[in-house]
């Protein structure tokens, strides 16, 4: 694989780019490479990324490797992962997220209970040892 060019400048591209997905505006993507399908032109930035972290690290470049893989995880995978989900305040869902939680934190004492009960009852304690 032989790419030429200024890292910056690509990384830049890339998050420009991630930026757009991640806010939902696809129509960029495809007016800025003359595409039909944005999510099929982002997913090159993930394939020409991992192909140029694979290459870096042979070369002994871990440093821009890292940085390389840093972009693509934290920016390109999540830009690609949520496109199209809609934003939302967890404020203007808050009875909802309270629920969930109280709903969690009840589920996992019930449970955290039952494994305790489980082996108390096959003989399993905890004690304290003995000096």
């Amino acid at each position: 694989m032989k790419i030429e060019g200024d890292l910056g400048a690509i990384l830049a591209s890339a998050l420009q780019d991630s930026d757009a997905m991640y806010k939902n505006q696809g129509e960029a993507i495809k007016t800025r490479y003359g595409a039909d399908d944005e999510k099929k032109i982002f997913r090159q930035w993930h394939n020409a990324f991992t192909a140029m972290d694979k290459a870096l690290k042979k070369e002994g470049k871990v440093e821009q490797a890292k940085i390389i893989s840093d972009v693509m995880k934290k920016a390109v995978e999540t830009a690609y992962n949520y496109y199209t989900v809609e934003p939302v305040k967890v404020k203007d869902k808050a009875v909802l997220m309270t629920s969930l939680l109280v709903f969690y934190v009840i589920y996992t004492m019930w449970w955290g209970f039952a494994i305790y009960f489980i082996f108390d009852g096959v003989g399993l304690s905890m004690s304290k040892a003995k000096h």
